[in-house]
């Protein structure tokens, strides 16, 4: 027994250790500061996910240990530089660091001033540590591209490119790194698509189709933002794609989506078609061409959004879904409470958003619904636990307020309970239509969460997650 005990332990102990890098440093001119290391949420927004944050030592020596799933870029603001790390599961990484530079005054009030790259040298590495194999391929690459740029921009069939990649190969054609395979192809492609000018498709069918899909690649990455920018807009005025646009505006449906963009015979990848998906609804509310914006209704845009979040089977969907949503609901504020108004046990007005600042859970109830009286028990036992974190507040519906000031009298609530009355544009805002209902609100007032769990379907899980983007 004891045997079988110490064997789980090591099991679980490795799995944590190499579920993270250990990163270290010793630089005097950092004495004292504090550091942040990010890394990319997901490649479609953009969206930065602060890792850890950590001091150096008033001798200038840096130690952490950083959560890391899987391979990937890590940035490391260091003032004037923005130090890039790629990482890997289970590695320490002993590390070089530029001597600290301030950023000028006129970079602190201009908007864009942005820091200078800067790759981190890993105290010895072999030629094939990922670091060394991308700064070293970088430099070739960038070189070749800053040297030709007008021939491959302008006359990109005149070009010998065919010339350099088989140079690159003969570099590269060995070395069996997994992250710096897909990097090196992605890359490739890349600077194919843009020199010989060929359509998505073309690219997609000869180059795509042939990387292993990983969203967590930066230069795969950029290869696939560059294939399908705007691709809704592109795809639904062609013939095999004109059901696009009602897929949509009307049925709202990711499987109606997923349908219409196999009919494209060279998409023949679903996890492909469902990153193309996220994509397309991204450029669909960030479109480069405004009209774009026009041709797909920015409510209907979220319910499909919505759906895809809750319909799909892959992990990574769910993480680019919740951040599409945050993106495009601080842009449009349609989906945040803003200026509504409730009325409280005084018949005064409470405007929403006096609730910014929290967190909140809020739960729309119908006092005569039993299943509400019953998920109120558990409501409040939740608020009491973790009131602390987030703020718990009830709305009461399909009521008068007579009922309203009934219901609050008979049960006196350790938490805000407020009237919406039936012709409350809550309703319309938010598609309120069966009760209970639950949605969780961040700082700024927006829904982050518009189906969230009941009380009683453990709701920790989605308020842990939830608070986790603080």
């Amino acid at each position: 027994m004891l045997k079988g005990c110490f064997f789980l332990f090591f099991i679980l102990l490795s799995q944590y250790l190499i579920s993270q890098v250990t990163i270290e440093f010793k630089d005097i001119s950092y004495a004292g500061d504090t550091l942040s290391i990010y890394t990319k949420s997901d490649y479609i927004t953009g969206r930065d996910t602060l890792l850890v944050r950590q001091s150096v030592k008033a001798d200038g020596s840096f130690f952490c240990v950083v959560p890391l799933e899987k391979t990937g870029r890590l940035s490391i603001p260091l003032y004037f530089f923005d130090g890039v790390l790629y990482a890997e599961p289970g590695k320490t990484y002993m590390l070089s660091v530029p001597r600290k530079t301030l950023r000028p005054v006129t970079a602190e009030i201009s908007p864009f001033f942005e820091p200078m790259p800067f790759y981190l040298y890993v105290d010895g590495p072999d030629k094939n540590e990922l670091n060394q194999l991308i700064f070293v391929f970088d430099s070739i690459y960038d070189g070749y591209v800053t040297t030709h740029s007008s021939v491959l921009l302008f006359e990109g069939y005149k070009s010998k490119v065919d010339t350099f990649f088989t140079q690159l190969d003969k570099l590269y054609n060995k070395v069996e790194q997994p992250y710096f395979n897909v990097y090196y192809r992605s890359k490739i492609a890349l600077l194919r698509y843009i020199t010989a000018k060929r359509d998505v498709n073309y690219v997609v069918n000869s180059y795509f189709n042939n990387i292993p899909v990983s969203p967590e690649n930066d230069a795969y990455m950029e290869l696939f933002n560059n294939l399908f920018n705007d691709y809704f807009q592109y795809y639904s005025l062609q013939k095999i794609g004109e059901r696009l646009h009602d897929d949509i505006a009307r049925s709202k449906s990711p499987s109606d989506l997923r349908e219409t963009l196999a009919m494209n015979p060279v998409m023949q990848n679903d996890t492909v078609i469902e990153l193309v998906i996220l994509k397309g609804i991204h450029d669909a509310f960030f479109p480069e061409a405004q009209f774009a914006q026009k041709r797909f209704p920015i409510k209907q845009l979220y319910l499909t959004l919505d759906s895809v979040r809750y319909q799909n089977k892959y992990d990574f969907v769910k993480d680019i879904s919740d951040n599409i949503f945050y993106k495009a609901a601080v842009k449009c504020e349609i989906m945040g409470y803003g200026q509504i108004e409730l009325l409280d046990y005084s018949n005064n007005k409470v405007m929403l958003s006096t609730l910014k600042g929290n967190y909140v859970y809020m739960a729309f109830y119908d006092p005569r619904n039993y299943t509400c009286l019953k998920d109120m028990k558990l409501f409040v036992k939740k608020a009491e636990k973790y009131e602390k974190d987030i703020q718990f507040v009830i709305i009461l519906v399909r009521c008068s307020f007579k009922e309203y000031i009934a219901f609050r009298d008979k049960y006196d609530l350790p938490v805000r309970v407020l009237y919406a009355a039936p012709d409350n544009q809550i309703f319309r805002r938010f598609a309120l239509k069966a009760w209970p209902q639950y949605m969780i609100f961040d700082p700024y007032g927006i829904a982050v969460v518009r189906a969230a769990p009941s009380p009683g379907e453990n709701i920790e899980k989605t308020l842990f997650r939830t608070l986790e983007r603080k």
